[in-house]
């Protein structure tokens, strides 16, 4: 192994220890909700992040035009560069100011019933602070990442997952029922990890060589360029990608608003949800560092001509990772009794942990048929095909699995008007259909592009 391979090699180990601390502990963090809550309470939580996932479609991050152009900004020297990273910066800070504007509006619309306005507030501030924590030191943690200081990253990201998650323990055990205190918590962690990766970013910048220049770049064109040619359809992925993952949910809590046993068998359903993301833990690093990595290289030739050079290579790896989440996922079904009976400590009848193993098995289908499409789907999108992947395969993915997630969930009422509990399998199966949906798309991208290429 050459000393450039030994390089890439532990960049990719600490990317992917980075990652997987992320994935793991978000599920990690579930899992302890779930265990200490009522499932009742924990669909409250649920549903909340399944109505926030699709307010996200507003929360673009410009700082992930850092894929790009951070070559090219690097070459302006150190004074632009800190420029440029101010201005992506205060777009994230802008966005906590967001969430909690829209956590107070949307207080008087989250569908909880009889819930108080405090606790449905203290639930979407807490939902988003969950979700865009990330997002509001995005543009210090993403300059880290790309310019390959992953030491200091995974100190960020564990400062902020092993805070979130001690608040939640605590909380979990102590406090099962105060929202509030989740809300605090997850808030600190958030705030408090965006600073520390300034102070890491802020000391990488002074590290870089300067140059003399006549003027600073302007924050605004530095925002309006990364949001024109990359940020926009990027975000835009991004988000078609995330609601779609829990857009079962979604339809599920707003066909089912109001029916007698729904917040129960709601909160069981979200309980397998949870399990299923330990699914993508691993797939996710992998293909994340595959995105920082092909980054870094250049295509071999000019136009399109690339894609056949690169595509032996995006389907091998590609089918690795396949082969690998379909292993994984065989696994975490396998073990899923003894999870369950775990997080139950007796809360749960055999006949609720055998539907939720049931219901997993379909997820987990499901999400490994959308697994085996990320790598190409990621690879895509470095290579400057994102605006045309987000409108042939994400749009169409995300309005084809609302319809199906709506019509499934819209039979289902019907059928539960019968009986008294949801038939929650028909969901669970019409994962297998929408995962099924993503590779489809993707091919039929990617032929598209090799016949002009």
């Amino acid at each position: 192994m050459s000393s450039t391979q030994r390089q890439w090699f532990k960049h990719g180990f600490l990317n992917t220890i980075e990652h997987a601390v992320t994935r793991f502990s978000d599920a990690g963090l579930s899992l302890v909700l779930i265990w200490a809550l009522s499932p009742e309470n924990f669909g409250k939580l649920a549903l909340a992040q399944a109505w926030v996932a699709p307010m996200l479609l507003f929360f673009i991050s410009p700082e992930t035009v850092l894929y790009r152009d951070y070559s090219k900004w690097k070459d302006e020297g150190r004074t632009a560069f800190s420029a440029r990273l101010k201005a992506l910066r205060l777009m994230g800070w802008a966005k906590a100011q967001a969430a909690l504007i829209i956590s107070v509006i949307g207080m008087f619309f989250l569908p909880l019933g009889e819930s108080s306005l405090w606790i449905r507030f203290s639930i979407l501030l807490w939902a988003f602070s969950f979700t865009i924590a990330p997002q509001i030191g995005g543009a210090d943690r993403e300059f880290l990442r790309v310019g390959l200081r992953l030491r200091e990253l995974n100190i960020v990201s564990l400062f902020q997952k092993l805070s979130l998650l001690l608040v939640t323990i605590t909380v979990g055990l102590f406090y099962p029922s105060r929202f509030e205190f989740l809300a605090a918590g997850s808030v600190f962690s958030a705030l408090s990890s965006a600073f520390l990766a300034r102070f890491f970013a802020l000391r990488a910048l002074r590290a870089m060589p300067d140059r003399e220049i006549k003027g600073l770049p302007d924050p605004m064109s530095t925002l309006l360029e990364s949001f024109q040619t990359f940020a926009i359809w990027n975000h835009l992925a991004g988000v078609c990608n995330n609601w779609v993952l829990t857009l079962d949910l979604f339809c599920l809590g707003l066909v089912f608003t109001g029916h007698v046993s729904s917040p129960a068998s709601i909160g069981l359903y979200a309980i397998a949800l949870k399990i299923a993301n330990f699914s993508l833990a691993l797939p996710t690093a992998l293909t994340n560092f595959f995105m920082v990595w092909i980054g870094h290289q250049k295509p071999a030739h000019s136009g399109n001509s690339w894609v056949r050079e690169e595509l032996t290579q995006v389907k091998k790896l590609g089918l690795q990772v396949a082969g690998a989440a379909a292993l994984q996922n065989l696994v975490l079904w396998l073990v899923s009794p003894f999870i369950l009976n775990l997080l139950s400590h007796g809360r749960w009848t055999p006949d609720e942990q055998l539907a939720i193993q049931n219901w997993l098995k379909w997820i987990l289908l499901g999400t490994t048929l959308y697994i085996a499409a990320l790598v190409p789907a990621y690879w895509m999108i470095v290579r400057g095909q994102v605006r045309k992947l987000t409108v042939q395969v994400y749009i169409p993915w995300l309005v084809s699995a609302f319809a199906i997630y709506c019509g499934v969930a819209g039979y289902m009422r019907a059928e539960a008007s019968q009986y008294s509990e949801i038939p929650l399998n028909w969901l669970a199966m019409a994962n297998v259909v929408v995962g099924a949906l993503f590779p489809g798309l993707v091919i039929q991208f990617i032929g598209r592009i090799k016949r002009t290429s």
